[in-house]
């Protein structure tokens, strides 16, 4: 990336078409698992938002290592969108331990021979 090219050049250059999720497990949330938490509901709305903005704006590939919390809050928001105009191409499931991304090719490899 240059200094001075936006995020939208970059897009445009097909410089960035993945997403990947992380984020906490529920243990760490002050929710716990209480999905029906405020806090819960108002976190899953912004990822659906954000997801689907991100989709609109050229991001056709989202990865999840599919922990529990944000990640899989996150990969089932993705899916949700499955069939609206604002969908990604994949939501692909990795396993960090055993896999390494190279974003903007298609394959997975190994991490470790």
């Amino acid at each position: 990336m240059h200094a001075t090219e936006s995020y939208g050049e970059m897009m445009k250059n097909g410089l960035y078409r993945c997403c990947v999720f992380t984020g906490h497990c529920p243990s760490k949330l002050p929710w716990k698992y209480d999905e029906k938490d405020e806090r819960c509901v108002a976190l899953k709305r912004v990822l659906t938002e954000q997801i689907s903005k991100l989709a609109a704006e050229g991001v056709t590939d989202f990865y999840a290592e599919m922990a529990l919390g944000v990640d899989t809050w996150a990969a089932m928001a993705g899916l949700d969108l499955r069939g609206t105009k604002n969908a990604g191409r994949e939501i692909i499931v990795i396993d960090p331990i055993t896999l390494s991304i190279s974003c903007g090719e298609t394959a997975l490899s190994p991490a470790h021979p």
